[in-house]
């Protein structure tokens, strides 16, 4: 009897297992698999990257913002504008000099626990200096966790929540406000003692505790191998711009402390245009392009000149607007990689500046609040990847960057306002301060479009 017809047990297992049990178990497999589903990471990188946002708009109270004491130079070391610049400094050099998973997701842990100083202490200066650093540690150590192979959805991620953030900051604290106290009652009442904000804290443990869960799953790899590779160029833009951001801020204060000690009671600022021809430089100086969403920051800090970004409302329903947009705007950035797309967009926003009078300003505050949030989420995520220390001084810079392109003040309780020695006509100046942020949107575009040309 033989046994040549009978298959081999052996060899048959062979043949059917061992091609199923390398599938399975290959690495690079599962990898692409879990890149296509929503992660823990990715969330940690929205609930993060929106608590930057909130935090770097508010880094002082209102009480001790703008002029404080009688010197200009403690604009140098008590203005909000200070804490956001901390806030950069401290992010850039995190995201560039840090290389260790652990380490970097212990810096996000670290800042979201500076940042819970502020809503237990109240109003007071130390959270000047809290808030900056925990904001940098924060966004340093997640635009470093970002650099994985899961690179892009998770900048993009990490993008959409920091644009949330900065344009729901303003309204979630009036909402806030006006649920606490009617409006019709709050003239009348004496200023509240600083309670324990418990909201703040808890969303601060639940982002702490997402970014740990999604260390520990192993969400945050080892970096792609497309990074970058060299972080002295955008370690050296991400310090000089917050710096420069400042002493532009120095010399506006400057400015208007030096009104009224002569005869004019009135003046014009238009220092703030030589930001953008700055961060081009800087943009085209940088890696291949990496620059790209450096301009579109830019962009978007130029479109929102003038522009109510801080818009209020009494119903939660209309807070998730803004939110939905961005969202709508950050995916159709990942589906459309053109930010020269969202430059046109930013273009309207800015261009509908010109309206400011009634019936027709209420085109600006249309375009502000519709389309301002879907259109700036679309420009960044379109313009990424990019390198960590580049993406922080991008997210950073809406705060950082707090100075108008162009300025109009003076003394309002004289009457009437007589004009400072300008050499601009009233007309001729309404002109230019509605064109200079436009100009400077298309000035960003054209230099991405210049950066589009060089090799990814």
């Amino acid at each position: 009897m033989t046994t040549d017809h009978l298959p081999d047990p052996g060899r048959t297992k062979t043949r059917s297992t061992l091609p199923l049990r390398v599938d399975l178990f290959n690495p690079a497999g599962v990898r692409d698999a879990r890149s296509m589903t929503i992660r823990a990471a990715h969330v940690g990188m929205v609930l993060g990257g929106f608590t930057v946002g909130v935090a770097s708009t508010s880094p002082m109270p209102p009480e001790y913002a703008f002029v404080i004491v009688s010197s200009r130079d403690g604009t140098l070391y008590t203005s909000g504008v200070v804490g956001a610049v901390l806030g950069a400094l401290v992010a850039v050099v995190v995201a560039a000099r840090l290389r260790s998973r652990l380490g970097l997701a212990m810096s996000a842990v670290s800042g979201l626990t500076l940042l819970a100083i502020g809503p237990v202490v109240g109003s007071s200066p130390v959270v000047l200096y809290t808030n900056g650093i925990g904001v940098g540690l924060l966004l340093g150590g997640l635009a470093g966790l970002s650099g994985a192979s899961d690179r892009v959805r998770l900048q993009t991620a990490l993008a959409a929540g920091v644009v949330g953030g900065l344009l729901l900051a303003g309204p979630l604290d009036q909402y806030r406000h006006s649920t606490a106290v009617p409006s019709r009652y709050a003239d009348y009442l004496s200023e509240p003692q600083h309670n324990t904000d418990l909201l703040a804290l808890a969303f601060l443990a639940v982002t702490a505790i997402v970014v740990v869960v999604a260390l520990q799953s192993g969400d945050f790899d080892a970096p792609s191998e497309s990074s970058p590779d060299r972080p002295t160029r955008p370690l050296v833009a991400g310090l000089i711009l917050p710096v420069l951001g400042l002493l532009l801020y120095w010399q506006l204060v400057r400015a208007i402390d030096a009104l009224g000690t002569g005869p004019a009671v009135q003046d014009r600022w238009i220092l703030g245009v030589a930001l953008v021809p700055v961060v081009i430089a800087a943009a085209v100086w940088l890696e291949n392009r990496t620059g790209t969403v450096l301009l579109a920051a830019t962009a978007f800090i130029a479109a929102s000149e003038g522009a109510q970004t801080a818009w209020f409302t009494d119903s939660w329903l209309w807070l998730l607007v803004p939110a939905a947009l961005v969202a709508l705007g950050a995916a159709l950035g990942r589906i459309l990689t053109q930010p020269l797309f969202g430059i046109a967009a930013l273009t309207l926003v800015a261009v509908s500046a010109v309206f400011d009078t009634a019936p027709w300003d209420n085109l600006h505050t249309g375009a502000v609040v519709l389309l301002l949030p879907a259109a700036a989420a679309f420009t960044l995520t379109a313009s990424l990847p990019s390198s960590a220390p580049v993406v922080t001084t991008s997210l950073a810079g809406p705060a950082v960057f707090a100075i108008p392109l162009t300025a109009d003040f003076g003394w309002t309780a004289y009457t009437p306002l007589k004009r400072g020695d300008s050499a601009f006509e009233p007309s001729a100046w309404d002109g230019m301060s509605t064109a200079a942020p436009v100009v400077a949107v298309v000035a960003c575009g054209l230099a991405i479009a210049y950066l589009q040309r060089r090799p990814a």
